[in-house]
């Protein structure tokens, strides 16, 4: 990891979506893709992760090892509803109403820890109203035409998005998609700031 410390932490949308911006299909990914899951695991592992109730639910279980912060129309303390297997790193969850909120905690709690990134991982809602804010994306995305009804939105070069890293992913038995992760970065003149409260 880079060292950080002296560097304010940034915004980052991560997200895997099939042609025509699908990540979504009656609550779940209409793919399985395990390359992606490692990439999703060594990209968060012990950052905030900011997501929507419905994300949480999709997942079934706090992510261990990063600060769970869960953004709901209906806060609810933390009830020990979602188990968390036990890990070296420290497993937390908050729960807020206000994606904006959320996401200025996490960058909060990303520069405590001196962390590079605040992750927004979904869902469709949460990332149209946070991806204005965000300096970064990290993306899987894959080679598969797939009926959806939650969509990722479009992060086209009129947006200030730009490639900095591509990797190709290996297809085999248990990758079947085409895939490829990428990771783009926004000019700062495009990026929006949180808002104060």
């Amino acid at each position: 990891m880079n060292d950080t410390s002296k560097q304010k932490p940034g915004l980052a949308a991560i997200v895997a979506h099939a042609n025509d911006l699908v990540i979504g299909r009656n609550g779940q990914m209409p793919w399985h893709l395990p390359a992606d899951l490692r990439y999703f695991k060594a990209s968060t592992l012990g950052r905030p992760v900011v997501m929507g109730r419905k994300t949480l639910d999709s997942i079934g279980r706090l992510l261990p090892g990063r600060d769970n912060l869960i953004i709901s129309s209906q806060p609810r303390k933390a009830t020990g509803h979602f188990e968390t297997q036990p890990t070296n790193q420290q497993t937390t969850e908050s729960w807020w109403n206000d994606p904006v909120e959320a996401a200025r905690a996490g960058l909060e709690r990303a520069a405590t820890a001196h962390q590079d990134y605040c992750f927004i991982i979904g869902g469709g809602g949460i990332y149209e109203q946070l991806l204005p804010y965000c300096d970064a994306l990290f993306v899987t995305q894959i080679d598969l035409d797939v009926a959806g009804d939650t969509f990722f939105p479009s992060y086209a070069s009129d947006e200030g998005w730009q490639l900095s890293e591509l990797t190709e992913g290996q297809v085999d038995e248990h990758n079947p998609h085409p895939h490829r992760f990428a990771v783009y970065t926004r000019t700062k003149a495009k990026v929006e700031q949180l808002p104060t409260v």
